[in-house]
């Protein structure tokens, strides 16, 4: 990843007790923020990551920002809604679901008749 750095700066979460959790010496999803850095982009759906890329400047985007990207450069919708619809139908998926029925229903709408 261009830009990306091993980074071993300690910072706070949460363990699952909710108290204070201190990381050392590995890299971390939340060291991987810190590296997007100012002028860099991040495309993650996790919240604690996403929150310490901002903070530290860079651009953070999600799967549905991706899949706009990947229409506007012409990628096919039935490819799209395909690949949504697996993704939607994970068990653990956590994805809006209103914007999930939004984007399938358009998709669906650009490939009927063809």
């Amino acid at each position: 990843m261009h830009g990306a750095r091993n980074l071993a700066i300690p910072y706070p979460s949460t363990g699952p007790d909710g108290r204070p959790v201190v990381h050392e010496g590995r890299e971390t999803s939340a060291d991987r923020g810190r590296a997007a850095g100012p002028g860099g982009t991040l495309l993650a759906g996790d919240a604690v990551l996403r929150r310490v890329a901002e903070g530290n400047g860079a651009d953070c985007h999600g799967l549905l920002w991706l899949l706009d990207e990947l229409e506007s450069a012409g990628v096919g919708a039935r490819v799209l809604r395909d690949g949504l619809r697996a993704i939607a139908e994970h068990p653990r998926c956590r994805l809006p679901r209103t914007e999930v029925k939004v984007r399938l229903r358009g998709y669906a709408g650009r490939t009927a008749g063809r």
